[in-house]
């Protein structure tokens, strides 16, 4: 479906890695049933084949919600008969990246309402991923291992909340990022964690007043 040389699919791989953890990030972090998906590619990554590249997030978000095999050529078949709409957009002009993949991903909820969610990956280097924005909020992690996303209002205090609920329940913080819009406003957290977090300790999370939403994640 994808035919391609050796050498060219190596070239891909950092982009192919990142696509898929962008895709399965977004099905962790977004609750209801997938309604669509859209894929924005800008810069450096127009280098590579694009139908590979939505397919790689096709593949890391079913791989979430489907109980059988999820690879490269039946991934696409899937979201169709899931009735997934998936679109592919090629974005000129600037960026502060030489290279962004933004998955656009939109659910429907049990109340009938919809949720839209928009997370950007950039490849740095040759072979070096990060996630670099949610939901418009500038953030710099690596995809993999133990992530908690917190999307929250910008207060004094709100970080430490979250740090003494973690170290009450002896979950240790590897790294940190924490982007807001303005002053006062919206912001998303988003912790690295060294182990894996208790179901009850994310609904102590989401108990604070501050914290809008809080989600946990595990990427390969």
């Amino acid at each position: 479906m994808f035919p391609m040389d050796r050498q060219t699919y190596e070239r891909a791989k950092p982009f192919l890695r990142l696509a898929e953890r962008l895709g399965s990030l977004q099905a962790q972090v977004c609750d209801g049933q997938p309604v669509s998906l859209t894929l924005e590619y800008f810069g450096d990554v127009l280098e590579h084949p694009t139908g590979l590249l939505t397919a790689s997030v096709l593949v890391g978000m079913l791989k979430q919600l489907e109980s059988g095999t999820v690879n490269l050529v039946n991934a696409p078949v899937l979201a169709q008969e899931r009735g997934i709409r998936v679109d592919e957009m090629r974005r000129t002009g600037d960026d502060d990246y030489n290279n962004v993949v933004t998955v656009t991903y939109q659910t429907r909820l049990p109340s009938g309402e919809t949720l839209t969610r928009r997370i950007a990956g950039s490849v740095f280097g040759e072979d070096s991923p990060r996630v670099v924005r949610i939901d418009g909020h500038s953030c710099d992690v690596i995809p993999e291992g133990r992530l908690l996303i917190m999307w929250n209002r910008d207060v004094p205090g709100v970080i430490g909340e979250v740090a003494t609920v973690l170290g009450t329940h002896n979950v240790n913080i590897a790294f940190g990022s924490y982007g807001r819009d303005v002053p006062g406003g919206l912001a998303v957290m988003v912790y690295v964690l060294d182990s894996d977090i208790e179901e009850s300790t994310v609904d102590t999370l989401r108990k604070l007043k501050n914290l809008h939403t809080v989600k946990y994640a595990r990427l390969a």
